[in-house]
């Protein structure tokens, strides 16, 4: 991330705030692209995979049951 602009003294406080929010507006279009992207794979994965479940438990008396692929680390909940 290239932040050298905010050393310059050309541009006011503002111009420095709204450059900095198109940045992270863009970061965000990316991030949720990827995202995308890797539920796309995890779909595909899931799809693919011949699981190997493993039943946990979470601690406590009334602890919630779910299993685990031991291959793809796909969970179901019961």
């Amino acid at each position: 991330m290239d932040l050298s602009f905010l050393k310059d003294e050309n541009m006011t406080m503002i111009e420095k705030k709204n450059k900095m929010v198109s940045m992270k507006w863009e970061y965000i279009r990316r991030a949720n692209e990827l995202e995308k992207i890797i539920k796309e794979y995890e779909e595909k994965i899931c799809i693919e995979c011949q699981h190997d479940f493993v039943t946990e438990r979470e601690d406590g008396p009334y602890g919630k049951l779910w299993d685990t692929c031991k291959k793809c680390g796909y969970f179901k909940r019961h």
